[in-house]
């Protein structure tokens, strides 16, 4: 699988929900080969896994500032 940056996967997401248009995405081959295979699935996955690891940052960083202030 491809791995996406932040920017990347901001784009596909746009192309693909809001723009419903799959030539900016970044999981596009061209007008030949069209989107990878299961794009919109790679796409939701990669966020809900960026989604998942920054709620666990977050909630490492609440918890390291916590112990801090005693």
């Amino acid at each position: 699988m491809k791995e996406l940056s932040f920017g990347e996967l901001k784009q596909g997401l746009i192309c693909c929900t809001v723009y419903r248009n799959c030539s900016g995405c970044p999981l596009y081959m061209g007008p030949e080969k069209g989107p990878l295979e299961e794009c919109t699935y790679k796409l939701m996955s990669a966020a809900f896994n960026c989604i998942t690891t920054m709620e666990r940052d977050f909630a490492e960083l609440a918890a390291s500032f916590k112990q801090g202030e005693t």
